[in-house]
């Protein structure tokens, strides 16, 4: 009789994983539990974020296959202004970019392999803040498209 229960469960078990649809598309980009930006591929991961009161961009990029990986940022003309190459045996990277002295605009983070390809966009602005007094202060900000 406990065999027949032990059978009947795995059976039910495998019934219930075969039913359930298998996507084999990437991930769609989303937040994970922290806020910050994270997107999956099939080949490899990416999270970033902006660092709190700088202008520097956090990148964060997995690679969960035996490629290398190329992460390079671009303005809206295609001019370049960053370029690394990860190694294939690089699991995990982390990259800080300091944007500072990049004038404003809209960039592009382009993170490739060969077969997946991640774009975030980044917006680069300095805005006006009021002060109490009649004087205005500049503030610059990255926000993330």
């Amino acid at each position: 009789m406990k065999t027949l229960l032990n059978v009947c469960i795995a059976i039910l078990v495998s019934v219930v994983a075969i039913a359930i649809p298998q996507n084999d598309d990437p991930e769609p980009e989303k937040f994970n539990e922290n806020n910050h930006y994270q997107t999956k591929t099939r080949s490899f991961g990416v999270g970033m974020y902006p660092k709190k009161d700088a202008l520097v961009m956090n990148v964060m990029v997995d690679n969960y296959s035996s490629k290398s990986i190329i992460v390079q940022l671009k303005d809206e003309k295609g001019e370049l202004y960053f370029s690394t190459s990860l190694g294939k045996r690089q699991r995990r990277s982390w990259l800080k970019l300091n944007m500072g002295d990049l004038k404003d605009a809209v960039y592009q983070l382009v993170i490739f392999n060969g077969k997946d390809k991640v774009v975030k966009e980044i917006n680069l602005k300095t805005l006006k803040v009021p002060l109490p007094e009649p004087k205005m202060e500049e503030q610059r900000l990255i926000s993330m498209l």
